[in-house]
C-alpha cells in the first residue's frame, strides 16, 4: 500500500499513517547482507575472486576483508549459535562486554535447533528483553504417523507445556517504576520486560543528541489499539487509546529481536496529552531512532486490518 492510495490530501495521509510507520525498513539480516554483497561486488569489479561464503541468515554483520567473515558481536535478544553443529566460519558470539550469554529460551524435544538468544545478566535487566523461557509440547511428533502429507500439518495445536521466568521480576499489574515481565498471552512471545515511564522519560528530553539510548518511552497497546484490530486504522482513535511504556530502542546500529520490528515514534506524541516537544521528536527522526514492537502493531503488516484509503 502506498501513501498516495489515500489521495494527496495531507491530513488524510497523516490520519492513515501516523502511528502506523516503520523507522527501519529492513530486517537485521538485510543490513548484514548488504555489507557482504558490497564486498562481493567490489571484488568482482576489481577483477578479484569474490568470497562465495554465505553466512547463516541470523548472523550479525561481518567484515569480509580476510578469507573468513569477522562477525561483530551479537547484541541483546539477538540469535546466537548454541552448539557445534555450525561450521567454524559460520559461528558468532554474544557481546561479552555487556555480559550477554547464549541461552536456549525455547526447547522442543521433538526438534533440534542450533540457535538461542543472547540473554543479559540479571544485573543488566532493561526494557525490551525476553524474560520467559518456554518448553514446547510438539503436536507434530504425536501425529506424524497420521499426517504423511504434511510434516507440520497440525503445528497450530502445539502448546507451551512449561514456562519459567528468566529474571526475578513482577508479573502482575504494572505499578511504580519497577520492571515487569509481561505475559506471553498479551502478544509478546517469551515475555517482555517493561515498566511505566518516569515523567522525564515521557517527554523524551532525556535522549541527548549524539547518543542512542537503550530504552525509550514508547507507545504501547490500549483500547484504541484493540479497536483498530476490528476494522480500519484511524490515527486519531489510535492516539486516544494507546498508552506509554518503556521499551527498547532500535536504530541502524541497534536492531530488534528477529520477530519484532522497528516502529517510528508517531507525530501524535507531540500533542498536549503526551507533551513531547517537536525538537525532541525531530531528534529521534533525524537519527533514525525508533522502538521495538511486535509486527502486528503496525497495521500495514496485519491481515485483519489496514488503513482506510477513503
Amino acid at each position: 500500500m502506498d501513501r498516495f492510495d489515500f489521495g494527496r490530501d495531507a491530513d488524510a495521509i497523516r490520519n492513515a499513517l501516523d502511528g502506523n510507520e516503520l523507522q527501519l525498513p529492513f530486517s537485521p539480516h538485510v543490513y548484514a547482507e548488504l555489507v557482504r554483497r558490497k564486498d562481493y561486488v567490489e571484488r568482482v569489479s576489481l577483477g578479484q575472486a569474490p568470497n562465495s561464503f554465505r553466512p547463516h541468515p541470523s548472523a550479525p554483520p561481518a567484515a569480509w576483508e580476510s578469507g573468513n567473515p569477522a562477525y561483530v558481536v551479537a547484541g541483546d535478544n539477538m540469535p546466537c549459535p548454541l552448539n557445534a553443529d555450525l561450521a567454524q566460519a559460520a559461528k558468532w558470539s554474544c557481546n561479552a562486554t555487556r555480559n550477554l550469554t547464549c541461552q536456549a529460551l525455547v526447547t522442543n524435544a521433538a526438534t533440534s535447533s542450533n540457535l538461542g538468544q543472547c540473554v543479559a545478566a540479571a544485573q543488566n535487566v532493561a526494557a525490551g528483553l525476553s524474560c520467559r523461557s518456554n518448553v514446547i509440547e510438539d503436536s507434530t511428533a504425536k501425529t506424524a504417523a497420521n499426517n504423511p502429507l504434511g510434516f507440520n500439518l497440525r503445528a497450530f495445536s502445539d502448546r507451551v507445556s512449561k514456562e519459567e521466568l528468566v529474571y526475578k521480576l513482577s508479573e502482575g499489574k504494572l505499578s511504580g517504576y519497577g520492571y515487569n515481565c509481561r505475559p506471553t498471552k498479551i502478544g509478546v512471545p517469551l515475555g517482555r520486560v517493561t515498566r511505566p515511564c518516569k515523567p522525564e522519560e515521557a517527554s523524551l528530553a532525556v535522549i541527548r543528541p549524539g547518543s542512542v539510548p537503550e530504552e525509550i518511552c514508547a507507545i504501547v497497546g490500549g483500547k484504541g489499539f484493540e479497536r483498530m484490530a476490528k476494522g480500519y486504522f484511524d490515527s486519531g482513535i489510535f492516539a486516544a487509546g494507546v498508552g506509554r511504556g518503556l521499551l527498547n530502542t532500535c536504530s541502524p546500529s541497534r536492531f530488534c529481536r528477529e520477530d519484532y520490528i522497528c516502529q517510528q515514534m508517531p507525530d501524535f506524541v507531540s500533542s498536549v496529552r503526551f507533551n513531547v516537544s517537536a525538537p525532541a521528536l525531530n531528534n529521534l527522526r533525524s537519527r533514525k531512532i525508533g522502538f521495538c514492537t511486535p509486527t502486528y502493531f503496525v497495521y500495514q503488516l496485519r491481515l485483519d486490518g489496514h488503513p482506510n484509503p477513503r
